[in-house]
């Protein structure tokens, strides 16, 4: 499976670069360059960190299987493997569910909405450190004998159907639209018209919408992105804008149950406190927008190629690698990644920051060679 997600980079480059072609060629508008470069960004990272986090997600995943399940599936039968996918689809929209409509876990799906544009780009604006909790959503799988192989074989699957979705190119495909999650019915997930907010957060199956009452047809145009603006390409501040919203409401909260309530509570939930002081809001970062001249743009794109070959190289041989090496290969890519939006957002510490990663990276590269 790590060599189908390695398979499916340049793949999702392609697909990336039509959509791009098609939307130049047509005059549609569907991508920006710093919209784009923050999505890419989010994926790139999210991978990165993810060399480690998957450790932490398989071994616990493998720990119930090995000790608790009831049952055994067969990896060789292909029916087991549909029933597994359904079941994961199953698990997904649960934890879906949650990361809109609970508070804690609104913090680490926000990220994923925060564009207003759509384009299959945004499949890969993914949250850093959703990934830590996640596959505990998943455990009924190994209660019921998937084992790892077919837990990560069905999660790809569904990863990989998603990436499609994210596209205004294909309209509405007929007898698919009613048990089969569409490219319609995912624009209406990311739209923020109120009769389309927390609908259709299936990733395969639509049928779990229409049986739970969470679908909602695409009718009227779809508005893309959060309700409250999201202005800023810095990657850590987008995975992390929630919590600090939720942490300048709990500090304005005297009562300790309300503090607490916040963070598991539904996000138009209100204390008594904040009802009397209706309308303070806490500002999310704007920063100033000022254009990149040509040599600025060019350097970001080479330097964001450069980043995805580290990504590449840690995802194939992260394996073979000790932990320290794989640090500093996600530290890389982090800190290019950081130093990348800082450049767009014209930052005053941006140049001074990759300069000094540049400078260690070349060192780096030429004591290596020498020895």
């Amino acid at each position: 499976m790590k060599d189908l997600m390695l398979i499916s980079i340049p793949i999702m480059l392609v697909l990336m670069a039509l959509e791009i072609s098609f939307s130049v060629w047509k005059k549609k508008g569907f991508y920006n360059f710093k919209d784009t470069l923050s999505n890419l960004s989010q994926g790139v990272g999210q991978q990165a960190i993810g060399i480690f986090i998957k450790v932490v997600a398989l071994g616990g995943y493998h720990y119930v299987w090995e000790n608790y399940r009831f049952t055994d599936l067969d990896t060789s039968n292909a029916l087991h493997w549909l029933l597994v996918v359904a079941l994961t689809d199953l698990c997904f929209y649960c934890f879906h569910i949650m990361g809109h409509r609970v508070n804690i876990f609104i913090g680490f799906h926000t990220v994923h909405h925060q564009s207003e544009q759509y384009n299959m780009s945004v499949a890969l604006r993914q949250s850093w450190f959703a990934p830590v909790f996640r596959w505990v959503f998943y455990l009924p799988l190994a209660l019921v004998g998937a084992p790892v192989v077919m837990f990560v074989g069905s999660s790809v699957i569904i990863l990989l159907y998603q990436f499609w979705l994210h596209t205004r190119v294909i309209d509405k495909m007929g007898p698919l639209e009613w048990f089969m999650v569409t490219p319609s019915h995912h624009r209406v997930h990311h739209g923020k018209n109120p009769q389309y907010l927390d609908k259709n957060c299936a990733a395969v199956f639509i049928i779990w919408d229409r049986l739970f009452g969470t679908f909602e047809p695409e009718v009227e145009e779809v508005k893309f992105g959060l309700q409250t603006p999201f202005d800023s390409i810095n990657p850590l501040y987008a995975n992390t804008v929630y919590f600090e919203y939720l942490i300048a409401r709990m500090k304005k909260m005297d009562n300790l149950s309300d503090k607490l309530k916040l963070w598991i509570a539904a996000p138009e939930w209100l204390s008594d406190q904040e009802r009397a002081a209706l309308g303070e809001k806490v500002a999310v970062q704007k920063p100033a927008k000022k254009s990149l001249v040509n040599w600025e743009k060019n350097y970001v794109v080479v330097q964001f190629i450069a980043l995805l070959g580290f990504l590449v190289y840690g995802l194939k041989f992260h394996r073979t690698q000790d932990a320290i090496q794989n640090f500093l290969i996600v530290s890389v890519i982090v800190w290019g990644l950081m130093n990348l939006a800082a450049i767009v957002e014209k930052k005053k510490w941006a140049s001074k920051s990759e300069l000094i990663r540049v400078v260690l990276i070349g060192t780096y590269t030429g004591v290596a060679l020498a020895f």
